[in-house]
């Protein structure tokens, strides 16, 4: 029976997951820092394993788009649980798919891990919406190949930026706005927000599915923002927010599948 952590580094959240054999029995969430010590990262491991009862772990496994924060935690995760070498997800990993991007050195670790297992579960052409820092859309095609995908900023960038760039607007948190068509300042930025995100993510989706001919595909989304755009996308259907974590399961039975 296999205990296996697996580590997923954002730009803004650091999600780590328990699996016991294919059963995510947690998810814990933190706000990335790439200026926390290993020490300070052992007492988080302390606090999560005392919360959850986690007497050992087997493995584990890091997939990140920080490098600066990729030592520590993998420092702390093999001091704390005595793991001789975690796996950490980068250029030469067996991901089981063929990524045809121009340079695949340059695709996010959480994107790649997205694609495989998206099309671990659908085996069908799909595209994953991740909701994080930034948007991204990638792009898997029936043969299981990472076709590519597109970069927007995210939703906490925008309203942000919004704030910052203008005297007399106000930062406003995202949500559903009372009416399209705002009555007061707050809702119409609301309104800008949630229907311009929305038009835009399913005008990219209808704009994808044109360009590579797909008849039919899977639509997904995944990552921290993804439950608050249910509403206003018409094309998502499925909504897997631990796709991630699953990534990184599946690529650690695929690298370690030979030891004991």
């Amino acid at each position: 029976m296999s205990v296996i952590l697996a580590v997923d580094i954002g730009n803004s959240n650091t999600v780590i997951g328990l699996f016991d054999e294919n059963n995510l029995k947690f998810t814990v969430r933190w706000q990335t820092n790439i200026a926390e010590t290993e020490d300070e990262l052992q007492m988080k491991l302390s606090y999560i394993a005392e919360k959850y009862n986690i007497k050992q772990i087997d493995d584990a496994i890091i997939g990140s788009v920080v490098p600066d924060a990729e030592e520590a935690i993998g420092c702390a995760i093999k001091e704390f649980f005595s793991i001789e070498n975690p796996l950490l997800v980068k250029p030469g990993i067996k991901t089981g798919i063929k990524i045809l991007y121009d340079n695949p050195k340059e695709v996010g670790a959480d994107r790649i891990l997205n694609a495989v297992a998206i099309y671990d579960e659908f085996r069908k052409p799909s595209i994953v919406v991740d909701f994080g820092t930034a948007i991204t859309f990638d792009v898997v095609s029936g043969d299981g190949d990472y076709l590519g995908g597109i970069i927007a900023p995210g939703i906490h960038i925008a309203s942000f930026a919004l704030f910052s760039k203008t005297a007399k607007l106000p930062h406003v948190s995202f949500g559903k706005p009372s009416s399209v068509v705002g009555k007061n300042t707050v809702d119409s930025i609301k309104s800008g927000l949630y229907y311009g995100y929305g038009s835009m993510i399913d005008g990219l989706i209808k704009t994808i599915i044109t360009d590579q001919g797909f008849n039919r595909c899977v639509v997904a989304s995944t990552g921290g923002g993804a439950g608050i755009f249910s509403d206003c996308s018409k094309l998502i259907k499925y909504n897997r927010p631990n796709l991630t974590l699953t990534g990184l399961k599946i690529l650690y039975e695929r690298n370690r599948e030979n030891q004991p």
